[in-house]
């Protein structure tokens, strides 16, 4: 293999290692003066300085040998194995995609789904001319599930949720056009229970604007939300406060709301794990006796295993802009 395209190898390996570190673990960082100072200095480390390091000393005798493929000391052996290691990341994610994306897991607790895209306001493109038949931000999906939950007593049968997320209420004619319609869409479901999976706002300015809309959703019975990475990039703080004179009831800290129907109940709980410093202790959340079932939310589908573990009987997330049962 050649010293240039090993190289261009090691580059996007490294570019793909940022990536995937930057949107799974690049935490709690607020809407600050340092937020963009942060975000470069994590992307100068990661990906700047060591392309920079290797194309300049491409010719430095243990680096050519591990770019080329024959390592014989030490530390050629230990430059060519980083090298390798970071490959390795990069197939098994690209794998992983793939078969995320073309082999789907079909939960065992679905009974039936309908897919409809509804017709919507034109949003103004906000992709190159080239690019626009790519454009997804004036799309909307509503996806139906039957699904059969674990613990649910029959006293709760038929009941329905309806989940929004990942919102990014912002302000302009048009995209207020649009949210105008997910409201209307929403409200003609009559759903008994309305929950929002974060990410309510971009930018502060937003912040009560954001939720004077939310709080035109409403549940029959209840309306619960939990908060996403935005908001916690945001001022998570005031949008707590301004949720508090609504009808919608953060449960990101582990709160508890029971509904109950013929001596069973059905609990909903949240979190807002990992992107805030008092995560609620997740086994104790989703704790549930006999004939309860018990709801979690989480903005991020990452904290779905554990909480299975511990005995959550659903959780419904946001976060990735398609949808996890």
């Amino acid at each position: 293999m050649s010293a240039p395209l090993s190289i261009v190898l090691l580059i996007a390996s490294l570019v793909h290692l940022f990536l995937h570190v930057y949107n799974r673990y690049l935490l709690c960082i607020t809407d600050s003066p340092l937020k963009g100072v942060i975000h470069q200095a994590w992307l100068t480390l990661s990906v700047l300085i060591p392309t920079v390091l290797v194309v300049v000393f491409a010719d430095w005798p243990p680096l050519h040998a591990a770019l080329i493929w024959s390592p014989d000391s030490a530390l050629e052996k230990s430059l060519f194995l980083v090298m390798v290691a970071l490959m390795l990341f990069l197939l098994l994610r690209s794998l992983a995609w793939l078969f995320d994306r073309f082999l789907p897991e079909i939960p065992r607790h679905l009974i039936g789904e309908s897919v409809h895209k509804p017709q919507m306001p034109t949003i103004p493109p906000r992709l190159p001319r080239g690019l626009r038949r790519f454009e997804t931000t004036g799309d909307l999906v509503v996806i139906e599930r039957d699904l059969s939950i674990p613990g649910l007593a029959p006293a709760f049968e038929g009941i329905t949720i309806a989940q929004i997320s990942d919102v990014h209420f912002s302000l302009g004619h048009e995209m207020e056009n649009y949210f105008d319609a997910v409201r209307g869409i929403v409200s003609r479901l009559d759903p008994d229970i309305v929950v929002f999976t974060g990410d309510f706002v971009d930018h502060r300015r937003n912040i009560v604007r954001s939720v004077e809309y939310h709080e035109t959703f409403r549940g029959r019975l209840a309306t619960f939300c939990v908060l996403g990475n935005h908001d916690y990039w945001t001022r998570a703080d005031r949008i707590q406060q301004s949720l508090r004179r609504t009808h919608i009831r953060w449960l990101g800290g582990g709160e508890r709301r029971t509904l109950k129907r013929g001596g069973r109940r059905l609990i909903f709980t949240g979190t807002d794990a990992p992107w805030t410093e008092n995560s609620p202790d997740l086994r104790r959340a989703v704790r549930r006796g006999t004939g309860d079932a018990v709801v979690l939310l989480s903005h991020t589908p990452d904290n779905a295993p554990r909480a299975a573990r511990y005995g959550a009987s659903l959780v419904l997330s946001g976060h990735n802009h398609g949808g996890q049962v």
